[in-house]
This record gives C-alpha cells, structure tokens and sequence, in this order.
C-alpha cells in the first residue's frame, strides 16, 4: 500500500471536499430553488407559480422545468401553463463574457390573453418590473447567442372584453435555429392554425447589429370574420364575413419601417357583407391581387393584377337612408365609443406627431400607382329605389370592367360591358386623368333596353306609365376644367306610354305623350340628339336637373311645330315592309336589308296583334342566266388567282368577282372560249357554260338558303313561332325583273288599342 505524503494528501483532501460539496449542491440545489420560487414568487412575479418538478445539471449546463402552473393576479384564473421548458447553457463560455444558450424547447404552453381597453391579464407583470431608472445605452461587452429555440403545441387564446373580440391559436410550432445579437442574421420559423380555419406560416430572417430583416408570410383560409369587431370601430356593419388568403414577401429596416419592400399576393374569397339594418350590401367570390412592388419610400404602389370575380352589390334608395349610408362612422362617433381609451390617446398622439413629420417629409416624392391588369368579372347589381310612387327595381348583369396599365400620372382606359334588363345591352369606353375633373372621355352606349323597366320613373317624375317601347342611347361626354359637354343621341323605338295619372304629382310638367305622338315617324322610330352641358364643380350641380330641363325643352319646341297624324295610326307605316329584292349569287342579305328585318322584328314583339306572312317570289329563267354569268366570273377569277378555290374563298373574293364588269375584254375573251354559242347576249353565251339542270338546282338551292336564312332570323334570334311569323311556298314561275321577299301584316287591334288609337 502506496502512504501518500502529507503535502500531497491535504490538498487532494480539499479537492475532494469542494467535488463532494458540488455535488451536493447540484443534488439539492434544484429542490431548493424549486421551494424558494413558489414560496416567492408572487413577489418575484405578482403572480401565484407551481412546479411539478425542476431540474438543473451544474455540470451539462442543462435546467427543465415540468408541469408548470402560473395563475391570474386574482390567484384563481389560470394565466400560463406548460408541460415542459428546457434550457440548456454553455457554461464555459461565459469566461469568455458571451452567453451562449444551445437549446430552448416549450412545450405544450397554453396562455390566455386579455385585453380590457388599454389594459391586458399580463400588464401587473409589466408594471411589477418597472424601473425609473434611466435606461442605460451603455453598449456591453458581453455577447448573447441563442440556438435551437423550439416551440411546439403551443395554444393561445386572445380576448378583447371590450370589443367582444376572440382569436383561438393552436398547434402553435416556433423554430429558430439560431438567434443572434452580433453580425449573424438570425432565422425563425413559426406556424400555427386558427381555431376557426386556417393556418399561418411565418419565416423571418433579421440581422440585429444591422436591424435588417427578410419575411415571408403564408396564411390560408383565415376567417375575416374575426377582425369583425375591429371593422365595426369604422364601418356601420353588423357582419363580416369570408376567407383571407396571403403569400407576402416583405424586406426592409426596423429603424426604418416605412421604407419597406412588399411583393406577393392576397385573396379574398367568399365574403359577405351586412349593413346595421341586417340588409345584405354586398357578396364577393374572389378578389385576386398580385403585388408586383410596393416600395413604400418611394410611394410606389405597382400591382401586376387586381381581378375581382362574382361581386354582387345590393343598392336599396329607400327613404330615409340607404344600403350605403353612413357606412363609414364619422370622428365623433368614434372618439364617443372609445372614450375609454382617453388614457392611451396622449401617447399615441405624440407618436402620430413625430410619424406625420417623416410622412410630410415623404409627400415630396409623388405617388405612383399603376395596375397593369385590372378586371371586374361576371358580377351584378341590384339596384331598387322605395322613394318613387312605385318601387322601381334595375339589376344590371353581367358586369364586365377590364383596363390595362390604370395609374395615377397618365390617361387610364376602362372598358365596361353589362347585361340590362330584360334584352338590353350596356357598353362603356372611359378615358381620363384620375386627378379631378382635368379630363375625361366617356363613350356610352345603351341598346335594345326594355322602357318597361323604367316606367316606375316615368310615373314618378311625369306621372305616365310606360307600357312598351325599345331604347337606344349613344352619348359621347367630355369633361374640361370641371365643365361637362355631352352630345347624346337618343333612339326609341315602338315607344308607347298610358294616360296621364291624375292620382300622381309629378315633378316635372312635361308632355310627354304630346312629345311622342309627333316625334314618332312613319316607322315608329324616335331619334333625335339631347345636348346636355354644366358645371360639375358647382356645389348645384344636378345631373338630374340638366336631362330634365334639357328633354322638357325639347320636347315643348317639338309638340308646337306641324304634326304628321299618320306616323302614329298603328305603329307601322308601309314603308317598313316593303319587299326585298335579292340576286340570286348573293351570299347574304345586305346590312340596309338586316336593318329593315330589324324593323319588322321589333314591330312584331311591341303589337301582339300583329302576324307577319313572308312570300318569295323567283323568275327562275332570269336566276338561271344571272347564276350562269356569275359561275364563269368565278371561274375566270379562279384561273387569275390560282392559289383560290371554293373551299378558301373569303366575302372579299365574293365582292372581287361580283365587280368584274360585263365588257371586261379579258374576262369576254375567257367567256367565248368557253361558251358553246357565238352569237347572243352576254347571259346567254353564260347559260351555255353550263347545263340547265345543274343552274337550276342551284338557283333552287341558293333560295333554299336565303329562307333557311330568314327563318333562323326570325325563329332563332328574335324567338318567333310560326303562328307569328309564316312562310308560303316559293313561287318560281314570278316574270319580275327581281327575285323578292314580300310581307304581309295582319292586323287584329285590341280594345285598348283602339281606345289609345281614338284619344
């Protein structure tokens, strides 16, 4: 056995006392400090803490806390718990002044968050801890790392007592790799889901020596009815309602916050909107935006798509609001419903001072905003108005908006496209600067409205009931320095309005129906222009006002000049239908001859008691030899043109062989090669080209087509049955100098209308 000396003895002696002391420190040390902090802690604190267990390894650097339990001020309510929170610390760094943590792990946090006005469940904590000191801007020489930060099945709930306000996080997951307060960038990932719907993913990385940062959001499905409350500080609504999806990228500075950078998208979808009278003011599919840049420095805002799809507006005008109204509270609603938060205001003030500062400062550099496609689809309107004598209701379908590259600085284009009730068509084409009323264009065009629609307005401003009639309307407006010009051309047809209502006052003492009687002519069309000119800068300004006063005017110098009785017998006149002549070879009727058809057509759906009969009537002969001419015109067209045949020839060939003139000595030269006959006229030497049979069938089948033609026209455009409109068969033996169509009406006048006819 080896003696040790007694000066090799005494210090291992001491050695092993202060190993032993050590650990019995770290054997009983967690114990202690467990004891200690729930003995203390609401002095520590100001709140109530438990522990299931703490543990602390002196020698890995390593603490955990299990199971545990903090409660509200009140010492009853649960504020914060926990199953597990584990640090572990390298404690060997800390001789070289740097704290460096290798790993955080929550688990499984659950914490409630209220918000009482300016004040939440956590705010005595803050304020425990308070220091009047002043801070000290010292820079210090110790470095602190933080690693491997996680958080997982964390749950939150947030409540606004006030607002009534309540947001549910769960399946909480934080992951940062590294957290650091010296030249590295810093990386966080977070992700949870909302107890309504929905998820959020967030990943950050910050460099805090140069407080830089890079961000990406995700966040899909989030009920926009939870920010409903927060809506209502501003908006008069009683519900909000839809899904917010987002995938944002922002860069910039936190010293500078209002220098950054924003690309990405937003989606809307399926939101519904209700005013305080629980009245539905609007429902939207999809709005879609594609965020190309906004660089908030330089006020630039560029949007690659703005696309809203399926958007239905509710417009009620009733009489003492309406859908709209008081939509935005003014300030002093506001300031009344949240004098509570008086307190918070001086603060915030002082704040908004020094911010108004830099955004004056930054008003210097211009706007700049452009959308580069910027689209409403397949959306509507349901506009009705409750003030008139009787309710008036306009849904306009169908809406289509559509402008490419709409700013702030140049002209921008929109086009608009919509459906009126019931056949009625409604195009738009606007031009202008969105700087005031510097410079607008507007082209507008109204076709085959249906006046029925608007007889409640009628009855309300003039006091007559309107009872059929078809409107089209072309305006072209400019606007110049606030001064309106337009020149409107207006175009009824089959315009027909009741007897004056005794039982109504009208607004407007207009004679309306004196105005008709002469302005209608010999077809039942009414046409003429309503120049309307003003001020729209004028605080009088009334668009109303100007059409009125204008159509009064003109209807008042009208009603006194010479009045031509026939034009309003029956609504027709002989003239519209007349027969119409055709050749053979023709492909088509002409735009003159769909013009009249068109006239016929809408003459047959205002009188009810009117039928139309169709005959045809063909000099055969004569259509054989004109066929003839114009079969060897092509083929002489074909052989100068040998790239074309039956099968490509376009409406332009068509035309081309139409104008070869009958003394063409090339195309004469070609005819007599071909002709069997020396002598005789040009139709004859034609029909010879060809046999008889051949011409014949297809001066037959050319007809066939021609009625097959009207039949679609009035069967399948217009809605036409054969009671209504009919045909009789094709006379082929006619010794007219034209093939024609000719129309017969027969005519069986109701009661009503030989009343209206007598007055």
């Amino acid at each position: 056995m080896i003696k040790l000396k007694r000066t090799v003895k005494i210090p291992l002696i001491i050695v092993a006392s202060l190993i032993g002391l050590i650990v019995l420190l770290a054997v009983i040390a967690p114990p202690i400090a467990k004891w200690y902090v729930e003995k203390h802690s609401k002095e520590i604190c100001n709140r109530v803490v438990t522990m299931d267990k703490f543990k602390a390894n002196i020698f890995t650097g390593r603490a955990k806390i299990i199971g545990f339990n903090s409660l509200e001020e009140n010492d009853k309510d649960v504020f914060l718990t926990f199953d597990t929170l584990s640090v572990k610390i390298n404690l060997f760094k800390l001789i070289s002044k740097e704290v460096r943590i290798n790993e955080i792990r929550l688990i499984n946090p659950n914490v409630p968050i209220l918000q009482n006005g300016p004040k939440f469940n956590f705010s005595d904590i803050i304020n425990h801890f308070k220091r009047d000191k002043p801070k000290d801007t010292t820079k210090s020489e110790w470095i602190v790392n933080l690693k491997n930060i996680t958080l997982r099945n964390g749950n939150i709930i947030y409540e606004d007592l006030q607002r009534n306000s309540h947001f549910g996080l769960k399946e909480l997951g934080l992951f940062i790799p590294g957290l650091y307060f010296g030249p590295e960038n810093s990386n966080m990932g977070v992700h949870l889901k909302f107890d309504d719907g929905g998820d959020l993913g967030v990943q950050l990385t910050y460099s805090i020596e140069e407080k830089s940062f890079n961000l990406n959001v995700d966040l899909k499905q989030f009920s926009i009815a939870s920010v409903q409350p927060y809506a209502q500080e501003f908006l008069n609504i009683n519900k909000l309602d839809g899904r917010l999806y987002t995938q944002l990228h922002a860069k910039g500075n936190t010293e500078h916050i209002a220098e950054m950078v924003i690309d990405g998208n937003v989606m809307l979808k399926n939101v519904d909107i209700d005013n305080i009278h629980n009245e539905n003011m609007a429902q939207l599919k999809t709005l879609q935006v594609v965020i190309d840049t906004i660089d908030l420095k330089n006020n630039s805002f560029t949007f690659d798509t703005i696309k809203v799809d399926g958007l239905h507006v509710n417009f009620a005008q009733n009489a003492e609001y309406n859908t709209f109204s008081n939509l935005v509270k003014s300030k002093e609603e506001r300031t009344k419903e949240q004098q509570d938060k008086n307190s918070t205001k001086e603060t915030d003030t002082e704040t908004a001072s020094d911010d108004t500062t830099t955004v004056d400062s930054e008003q210097k550099t211009p706007v700049t905003f452009l959308v580069k496609n910027l689209a409403l689809v397949n959306s509507d309107i349901e506009y009705s108005n409750n003030t008139m004598k009787r309710p008036l209701s306009l849904p306009v379908k169908d809406i289509n908006i559509t402008s490419k590259n709409f700013n702030l600085k140049n002209t921008s284009i929109v086009d608009l496209k919509a459906t009126l009730p019931t056949t009625g068509t409604l195009m738009a084409h606007w031009e202008g600067l969105l700087d005031g009323w510097k410079s607008h264009k507007l082209r507008l065009r109204i076709a085959n409205f249906d006046m029925k629609q608007i007889s409640p307005i009628c009855e309300h401003y003039m006091a007559y009931p309107v009872t059929a009639g078809i409107f089209a309307f072309n305006t072209n407006a400019n606007v110049s320095n606030g001064q309106l010009d337009t020149k409107n051309e207006i175009d009824i047809h089959g315009c027909r309005v009741d007897k004056k209502m005794q039982d109504i006052k009208p607004e407007f003492n207009i004679p309306l129906r004196a105005g008709l009687f002469v302005l209608s002519d010999r077809n039942d069309d009414i046409k003429f222009d309503l120049p309307i000119k003003g001020d729209i800068t004028s605080p009088e300004f009334s668009l109303k006002k100007l059409i009125f006063k204008a159509l009064g005017t003109f209807l008042v110098k009208i009603a006194t000049g010479p009045i031509d009785l026939l034009a309003n017998a029956f609504g027709l006149t002989p003239d519209d239908f007349a027969d119409i002549s055709y050749q053979v070879f023709d492909m088509d009727f002409s735009s003159s001859q769909y013009t009249q058809l068109n006239k016929m057509a809408e003459a047959m759906k205002v009188n009810e008691s009117l039928s139309l009969v169709i005959g045809n009537q063909v000099n055969l002969d004569q259509s054989i030899q004109e066929l003839s001419l114009f079969s060897v015109k092509r083929d002489y067209y074909f052989s100068k043109h040998p790239d074309k045949n039956m099968q490509n020839m376009e409406a332009s060939d068509f035309e081309a062989i139409k104008n070869i003139k009958n003394t063409d000595k090339d195309f004469t030269n070609y005819l007599n090669e071909r002709s069997q006959l020396s002598n005789g006229n040009i139709y004859e030497k034609a029909a010879a080209v060809y046999p008889r049979e051949l011409m014949e069938n297809m001066a037959k089948k050319s007809n066939e087509h021609k009625i097959a033609t009207l039949k679609k026209f009035f069967y399948e455009t217009h809605g036409f049955n054969a009671e209504k409109i009919s045909f009789e068969d094709t006379d082929f033996t006619s010794t007219n100098s034209k093939n024609t169509f000719s129309f017969t009406v027969n005519y069986t006048p109701s009661d009503s209308e030989i009343d209206a006819g007598k007055e």
